[in-house]
């Protein structure tokens, strides 16, 4: 985190990242479901770009470096 410019604790990060919370979603006529991320919050969404990850549209994706 500190890397990244974050001033963070461990304790504080995953105290964050606790309360990112995710679903199932089952479309129709789907044999499984997908996971949807809800939108992170302002820290949580640092804590995500610092781990070279974000999220669009509910799906966690790898950031392009």
């Amino acid at each position: 985190m500190a890397k990244a410019g974050l001033k963070l604790s461990a304790a504080t990060t995953m105290q964050q990242m606790r309360t990112l919370h995710s679903c199932l979603c089952w479309n129709a006529g789907a044999r499984k479901a997908t996971r949807k991320l809800e939108e992170p919050s302002d820290a949580q969404a640092q804590i995500l770009k610092a781990m070279g990850y974000g999220v669009s549209s509910g799906v966690l994706q790898e950031l392009a470096i």
